[in-house]
């Protein structure tokens, strides 16, 4: 074989590597195409999965919620249900949820104010009303937010109505030749 004839061997047998390595490429770059587009089918799948009336979706797998005083405990699986728990004491879940954590209950602060109106339970938040002498500035589904002290009435002046939980006091002057030593009455003196 001439020189020539070697050469010309050699410059094919480097050509149908460099073709058969385009090829592999080409493969494993087809299988990486192919990879990708299967995984973000799959993750929109997850995304996609309509969950029946009551149920919630964790991970494309469409789970029930736990009652009104518990919290999950463990999520649903394709194997399993939701695990539910009930809620720590001092905590709340009002409704059906998929929450870990139940709600810290607040509590009714007398320094301002404020009286336990409703004991908190597994279901239900504490509500608070105003202790006597005050009355709610701030009410909210039943439950005051803000409490005030009653106006107090100066001398010269009675108590035309008196405060409740939700209204203050109503101060009146009182009529000339009559008097109220303090503003703590109901009517005026003659």
């Amino acid at each position: 074989m001439s020189a020539r004839e070697q050469k010309t061997v050699r410059l094919r047998s480097t050509e149908m590597r460099a073709l058969s390595l385009r090829s592999a490429n080409t493969g494993n770059i087809l299988c990486l195409m192919m990879f990708t587009i299967i995984t973000t089918q799959l993750m929109s799948f997850k995304e996609a999965v309509q969950c029946g009336m009551g149920q919630y979706n964790v991970d494309g797998v469409c789970c029930y919620p736990c009652h009104a005083g518990y919290k999950v405990n463990g999520t649903c699986s394709i194997m399993t249900g939701t695990t539910c728990v009930p809620c720590d004491p001092g905590t709340y879940t009002a409704h059906q949820n998929g929450l870990k954590k139940c709600f810290q209950c607040k509590g009714c602060d007398s320094e301002s104010g404020f009286r336990t109106k409703w004991e908190r339970s597994s279901t239900l938040n504490t509500l608070c009303g105003c202790s006597p002498g005050y009355f709610c500035t701030n009410i909210k589904d039943d439950d005051c937010e803000r409490c005030m002290a009653h106006r107090v009435c100066t001398p010269g002046q009675y108590i035309k109505s008196t405060g409740t939980e939700r209204n203050n006091n109503i101060c009146e002057e009182c009529q000339a030749g009559a008097f109220s030593p303090n503003g703590t009455l109901t009517q005026c003196l003659p």
